[in-house]
């Protein structure tokens, strides 16, 4: 199928960097796709000549996404009736048979769980801010949902793996969704998306905590894959579960380096970081520095950097390659 091709982007946008974002990202709200492939292109222009002819021709998915806060209450007559969010995208079987060849397709495609429509959706939103924030100078971005941290041990699970490299003289006109190794002029951060949505109990909250430090401070773990562990990026939905979250974690953390914010702070860019017992609010791409090649292999042997960028533990070649991250996946 040949590339529809409309003005109103970052430049033109394609069918195929709809049908992209969709097999790395979904499910997607009609505004984080627009906002993610097409940020200058009015909604309704976008729905009409992008999602709704991709739609009838079978290469994008849609459901309607309804949402009550109160649907799981005991008593029926205190349930709030579902109210009307908007329709979620993901990639349809044509889609991504058109696309699943190219490089920069994922292995398999990213899915709508209905049952967690509420919580994926979320996640998305931070994939979509993560984009914003970094368009200017993201050079690649990559995505894997529900991975195990690692495959020696049950839990953590995070709900994504997100890899952010940049590079300062990319273009930035088009999200570059690849999983292929960093070139050397690009700098990388690792995160552990954890998305709570006011379900699990303290008690299992706090328990992640101790499955990340765990892994964290096994030096096997980098022996199998490398010298990078990922900084736990934790959305919650209030400041009341932000703050319970933050204090559990830094009691059996408490030389851990995570993000945490809430729903609302996250639409203003706002994170606290917690990075060996010190914390400070800051942005997303607060102290990133222009990428070298050399950057990533400065760091001390055995010491975590903020932000994402992980630990250099070792500079062994990882025996078995991650799903996630190709090998290599960081500059050695």
């Amino acid at each position: 199928m040949s590339e529809d091709v409309f003005p109103g982007a970052q430049g033109h946008l394609t069918w195929n960097e709809v049908l992209r974002a969709l097999a790395w990202a979904a499910p997607l709200t009609s505004g984080q796709l627009r906002r993610i492939v097409a940020p200058r292109m009015d909604p309704a222009n976008f729905a009409r000549r992008v999602l709704t002819p991709m739609e009838k021709l079978g290469l994008i998915a849609m459901i309607d996404y309804h949402y009550s806060e109160a649907r799981g209450h005991r008593n029926p007559a205190k349930r709030i009736p579902p109210r009307r969010i908007g329709r979620v995208w993901q990639i349809g079987n044509r889609g991504f048979a058109d696309i699943q060849a190219d490089p920069s397709s994922p292995k398999k495609p990213a899915i709508v769980r209905p049952s967690l429509l509420a919580h994926d959706v979320m996640t998305g939103e931070v994939i979509t801010r993560v984009v914003e924030w970094t368009r200017p100078f993201l050079s690649a971005i990559y995505v894997e949902h529900e991975e195990r941290l690692d495959d020696a041990r049950r839990k953590p699970i995070a709900d994504a793996m997100l890899v952010v490299r940049y590079d300062r003289e990319v273009s930035g006109k088009t999200v570059p969704w690849k999983s292929a190794p960093p070139g050397p002029t690009e700098d990388i951060r690792f995160y552990a998306v954890e998305m709570d949505r006011n379900t699990e109990e303290y008690k299992i909250t706090d328990e992640k905590a101790v499955n990340y430090r765990t892994v964290r401070n096994d030096p096997t773990f980098y022996e199998r894959f490398g010298p990078m562990f990922p900084a736990p990026l934790i959305i919650v939905p209030s400041e009341t579960r932000l703050q319970r979250w933050h204090a559990g974690w830094k009691e059996r953390w408490p030389y851990g380096v995570w993000l945490i914010t809430t729903d609302e702070r996250l639409a203003r860019d706002e994170w606290l970081e917690f990075s060996s017992g010190s914390e400070r609010w800051r942005t997303f791409t607060d102290g990133w520095k222009p990428p070298a090649s050399s950057q990533a292999a400065s760091a001390a042997p055995g010491t975590t950097r903020s932000d994402g960028v992980g630990t250099t533990a070792t500079a062994a070649t990882p025996s078995k390659p991650r799903s996630w991250l190709e090998d290599p996946r960081i500059p050695r």
